[in-house]
């Protein structure tokens, strides 16, 4: 008779826990989008809504300090049902979140109506999404972003040696240099680490970007970035070829380098 009670128990911790999982990957992406504090941006979204017209749109919105300040569909066909009050990436984390199925009074069936959602890997916000609500008829609808272009600020505050923005912080790249044939340390190779692309590239403004290797092939450099930057360290050394090698903010801070002569 226990072993009943024990399977409808394992089935509650199931559903829980595929709840909480869903939930809490969607607080996790809103908590980076929010990180980069970024409030002016460019968003072109692809639409989809089916209520027995199929309807596809696509609608392009520039915000200022958070706030819409132009929109505009191409030709002028916008969504017109659950999606239609969709503008911002704060909207698109709201559908995430069940509006539009709460709208559509399905916000209990909510796990069982989202088919997809995806999110974008850098900014965090959800870059596509279906919902389609099982027993449920014509409700079909997704959204999907096309483009996303962040602008730059326009008043750059003064080079500091501490974080200046949302999602900016100091690391300390540390490794060593040596003779990829023979193993042995390389005194004074020149280690750069060079920014390939950056929204915010005032953070690395009059900061050290290179460092010499000492007599154990060792080195270290102290970086202010992005957690959005594309950077990669450069290395050269008399009698060696050039190395280059994409540097992840978020990855090992201690590389090894090896040259070949």
């Amino acid at each position: 008779m226990k072993k009943p009670r024990f399977i409808v128990a394992l089935f509650v911790v199931l559903f829980l826990i595929t709840g909480c999982s869903s939930s809490s990957q969607v607080d996790r992406e809103q908590e980076k989008w929010k990180r980069l504090g970024i409030e002016d941006y460019k968003i072109k979204i692809l639409f989809y809504e089916n209520f027995a017209n199929s309807i596809q749109t696509q609608r392009e919105v520039t915000v200022k300090n958070g706030q819409v300040v132009d929109s505009a569909c191409v030709a002028d066909k916008c969504p017109l049902f659950a999606l239609a009050s969709i503008y911002t990436v704060d909207d698109l984390f709201a559908v995430a979140r069940g509006s539009t199925t709460e709208s559509l009074g399905m916000l209990d069936a909510y796990k069982d109506c989202v088919q997809e959602l995806e999110f974008e890997e850098t900014y965090g916000f959800p870059k596509s999404m279906r919902i389609d609500c099982p027993g449920a008829v014509d409700e079909e609808h997704s959204f999907q972003v096309i483009s996303f272009y962040p602008f730059p600020t326009n008043t750059p505050p003064a080079p500091t040696t501490t974080p200046a923005f949302p999602g900016t912080f100091k690391m300390d790249l540390h490794g060593r240099v040596y003779d990829e044939t023979t193993a042995h340390p390389i005194q004074g190779a020149r280690v750069k680490y060079v920014v390939v692309h950056s929204y915010f590239p005032e953070v690395h403004i009059g900061l050290q970007d290179e460092a010499l290797s000492d007599d154990h092939g060792e080195f270290k450099i102290s970086i202010i970035v992005h957690d959005t930057d594309n950077i990669k360290i450069v290395v050269t050394a008399k009698g060696y070829e050039n190395y280059e090698q994409k540097l992840d903010p978020f990855g090992n801070r201690y590389v090894n380098i090896g040259l070949t002569p």
